[in-house]
């Protein structure tokens, strides 16, 4: 499998030097959204620790616009600087930005269109050093696409993902994840024709030592010994020879192609990826994108 670093550069997301533009003075904010993002304190020690996550955070007001569409996530019982350290929009000029768009270019592959209107950065307090964790950096990750409801989504955003109940699942009770958006987008909606927009999390997830299924079996609660997930072999995949690297991630942004691996035996007709232990995913993107009549071609 052929990979290359996207342009030749990782955009860092978690180091002392962040890439991003500086966040928006507080000052110039309105004290509704300074409720929204501050927690007030009358203790001095407080105030302090308070300045300096402040100063550490990289929260923008026009990402908790944004949020704010989400039903039940911004309120001011919990303020946003206790669960996310970045929500900023990613501008078109960024490289991320083109790779997102480009990603989504060659995966929409279910009849319908996906037009991007939002792309957010997030970064959940509880996952600001994931990276430098050994498994992290020694095991194979990937980009995958994550689809749910605005409910769910909420929960996920502020909690974390969690294992489902088992519903007989294809491949039990696990977080599931697509490498074509499509796929996800389907789950974006949970089958209400009525949807007109929806979200995607584009995730870093450490997929490992993939079993490779090519049959279901929904029993499944943890991959077989010596696996760390499940994947599904669909009969479409990304041309493996498009794949990028990012960050030390995975990418398979590459056109769709008629796989030749045992063909015939594949249950789907796309891939999807199953991981088992929440621990292992971490949400890095939020996308937030209508619905088309046909496949929209975003322009990077």
């Amino acid at each position: 499998m052929s990979q290359m670093s996207w342009k030749g550069k990782y955009l860092d997301v978690t180091g002392a030097r962040p890439c991003w533009r500086k966040t928006p003075d507080v000052r110039k904010m309105d004290k509704e959204d300074l409720d929204l993002i501050v927690i007030p304190s009358t203790s001095t020690n407080a105030s302090k620790s308070l300045k300096r996550k402040r100063e550490e955070s990289q929260i923008e007001l026009s990402a908790v616009n944004i949020l704010k569409g989400i039903p039940n996530l911004v309120n001011r019982k919990r303020a946003i600087t206790s669960w996310l350290q970045v929500a900023r929009s990613v501008s078109d000029s960024e490289e991320i930005h083109e790779l997102i768009l480009k990603y989504i270019n060659n995966s929409q592959e279910h009849g319908y269109g996906i037009q991007v209107l939002n792309i957010l950065q997030i970064l959940r307090v509880g996952d600001v050093d994931y990276e430098s964790k050994p498994e992290w950096r020694s095991k194979k990750r990937m980009l995958l696409w994550h689809g749910t409801s605005e409910e769910n989504l909420a929960s996920i955003l502020l909690n974390g993902f969690q294992l489902p109940p088992r519903r007989n699942q294809m491949f039990g009770a696990g977080i599931y994840f697509a490498d074509r958006v499509s796929k996800s987008a389907n789950y974006s909606s949970c089958g209400r024709v009525s949807e007109t927009k929806g979200y995607l999390l584009l995730c870093d997830v450490l997929v490992g030592q993939a079993y490779q299924a090519l049959t279901a079996n929904n029993m499944y609660t943890s991959p077989p010994v010596n696996c760390d997930s499940v994947m599904g072999n669909g009969q479409n995949i990304p041309n493996l020879v498009e794949n990028v690297n990012f960050n030390g991630s995975c990418v398979p942004l590459g056109k769709t192609v008629v796989s030749n691996f045992l063909l015939r035996s594949c249950p789907l007709l796309y891939n999807e990826y199953v991981i088992y232990n929440p621990e292992k995913v971490k949400p890095l993107y939020l996308v937030k994108f209508e619905y088309g009549t046909a496949p929209v071609h975003h322009v990077g």
